[in-house]
C-alpha cells in the first residue's frame, strides 16, 4: 500500500473503530429499547380496544311503579378490563336530570310515560358505541299492601275485632278492600266488610284476616295478618227487668253467660236502700219499705273474675201514697 493511503487509513480507523463495535455488538445480541427510546415500531406494544355494551335490559318487566326501576347491562372489554358504565334515563325523549345511576326512581315517572335509557362503558381510556335501549311503557301499577293487623273495636261496640290496613297504590287511585275472616282456620266470612262480629267467640279462638287490595284495573296479591288470639269475652247479660208489680217486694233474676266458660259474680253497683243481690245467683231482692216513694236507679254487674264485665241499668218508680 502507498505511504499516502497508509497514513490516511491510519486517520481514519479510531474514527470508526467504536460504530463499527457498536454495530458489531447490536447485530450479535439483537435490537431492544427503554421507555426513553419511545415505542418500537413493528411489534411489541399492544394496542386498546373499546369496550362493548352486549345488552342492557330494563326491569321489571312490564314496567310498574311498585319499586325502583333498574338496568340490567352486559358489557365486556376485548383487553380483558372490567368496564365501568355511564347511564342517563330517558322519559318521554328527554333526558332526566340526574338520573344517571343504575337505577331510576319510580317518583320520577307515571303510567303512561315512555322510558328509555342510554349506557356506554369505558375502561378508563376508551369508550363504547352508545347503547339506546328501545322505549318501554310504564303501566298500571297494583295497589301495594305493606301490612295488615287485627284489633279490637274501641271499649263500648261490642264484640268486634276490625281489620287494619296500611296500603298505598303507586298511580294514586282509589283502592277498594276485600276481606276474608278466619276463625280457628275456617273461613267465616268474606266481603268488604272489615268489621268482625266476635260474639259468642271463646278466649282461644284465633282470627286472621287476609285482605285483597284492588284498584280499577287490576288486584294485589292477598295479604294476611298474624293470627291474634281474641283474648277475655266479657259475659252476657241475658235477661231484662222485670216491672214492679207488688208494693211489698221487687224481684228479678239476673241471668248472663260467658262464651270462655268462667264463673260469674253479681254484684249490685247501685240501687235503693234495701236492695240486695245474691253474688253467685244473680237473684235480686228488695223489700219495700214506706217512705221510699219516687224513682230509683238500679245497676247490676255480671263479672267473670278475668277482667271481663257486663252492666244493666234500669229504674223502679214507687207511686206516693199520698
Amino acid at each position: 500500500m502507498d505511504e499516502p493511503v497508509k497514513t490516511v487509513w491510519r486517520t481514519l480507523f479510531p474514527a470508526f473503530r467504536v460504530p463499527l463495535m457498536a454495530l458489531a455488538a447490536a447485530a450479535y445480541w439483537g435490537c431492544s429499547s427503554s421507555p426513553q427510546d419511545g415505542p418500537v415500531v413493528g411489534g411489541g406494544v399492544k394496542s386498546n380496544h373499546p369496550p362493548t355494551v352486549r345488552l342492557v335490559t330494563i326491569v321489571p318487566d312490564p314496567v310498574v311503579l311498585a319499586g325502583p326501576i333498574t338496568a340490567h347491562v352486559a358489557a365486556d372489554d376485548p383487553d380483558g378490563t372490567d368496564p365501568t358504565k355511564r347511564f342517563q334515563w330517558i322519559v318521554n325523549g328527554v333526558p332526566v336530570l340526574g338520573a344517571t345511576g343504575p337505577e331510576l326512581p319510580p317518583s320520577q315517572v307515571k303510567r303512561g310515560d315512555l322510558i328509555a335509557l342510554e349506557v356506554i362503558a369505558t375502561d378508563g381510556q376508551v369508550e363504547s358505541v352508545p347503547y339506546r335501549t328501545q322505549p318501554v311503557t310504564v303501566v298500571n301499577t297494583p295497589p301495594v299492601i305493606a301490612h295488615v293487623v287485627v284489633e279490637m273495636e274501641a271499649p263500648g261496640n261490642g264484640n268486634r275485632v276490625h281489620a287494619k290496613v296500611d296500603a298505598v297504590d303507586p298511580d294514586r287511585d282509589e283502592i277498594h278492600y276485600t276481606y276474608r275472616w278466619w276463625r280457628n282456620d275456617q273461613e267465616i266470612q268474606e266481603g268488604e266488610e272489615s268489621v268482625l262480629d266476635t260474639t259468642g267467640f271463646g278466649r282461644k279462638d284465633v282470627i286472621v284476616v287476609e285482605v285483597i287490595a284492588r284498584d280499577q284495573d287490576a288486584a294485589a296479591a292477598p295479604v294476611r295478618s298474624a293470627p291474634s288470639a281474641l283474648g277475655n269475652s266479657p259475659p252476657l247479660i241475658v235477661s231484662s227487668p222485670v216491672p214492679l208489680t207488688n208494693r211489698e217486694v221487687y224481684e228479678y233474676l239476673v241471668q248472663a253467660k260467658d262464651v270462655d266458660g268462667d264463673s260469674i259474680t253479681y254484684v249490685l253497683e247501685t240501687g235503693p236502700p234495701g236492695m240486695t243481690i245474691n253474688m253467685a245467683t244473680g237473684q235480686v231482692t228488695w223489700k219495700i219499705l214506706s217512705g221510699v216513694a219516687g224513682t230509683h236507679r238500679v245497676k247490676v254487674m255480671a263479672e267473670d273474675g278475668q277482667g271481663g264485665a257486663a252492666w244493666q241499668e234500669f229504674e223502679l218508680s214507687i207511686p206516693s201514697t199520698a
